[in-house]
């Protein structure tokens, strides 16, 4: 699908890639690069069979490439915008959710709780996206 940009977040990876750090950044694509993981913006074009329709407000996340007035992604990487988000704080959400359901999964607590309902978690460094 090719999306229209209306917003997009700055991820620490972004950062990154500005240094000139982010080993996949190098690898893959090389410089110059645009940055980019997560954005929001309405859907401009699809192909036949595709899960998105022209005019759908979306969410998605690309592998570099979210600074810029439109990207090409595939639709699988995209979703509707929930209800009552606006698009800047959904733009906002697919890395840093991702990286906390991440943490959660490797603490054993996702996708399904543990039998035992006595656990806790600490949350330390909590700052940036993920931990605010």
């Amino acid at each position: 699908a090719i999306v229209r940009i209306k917003a997009f977040s700055v991820n620490y990876a972004d950062v990154t890639i500005r240094w000139g750090l982010y080993e996949s950044a190098i690898k893959y694509v090389g410089y110059p690069i645009c940055p980019g993981f997560d954005f929001a913006g309405v859907v401009e074009r699809v192909g036949p069979g595709a899960s998105v329709q022209d005019g759908d407000t979306v969410v998605g996340i690309t592998f570099f490439g979210a600074y810029s007035e439109r990207v090409l992604v595939p639709c699988h990487q995209l979703f509707a915008v929930p209800k009552g988000m606006s698009i800047a704080q959904a733009a906002a959400l697919p890395s840093v959710s991702g990286t906390a359901l991440h943490a959660l999964a490797l603490a054993g607590l996702w996708p399904s709780l543990p039998a035992s309902r006595n656990r806790a978690v600490l949350v330390h460094s909590a700052a940036g996206g993920v931990g605010s």
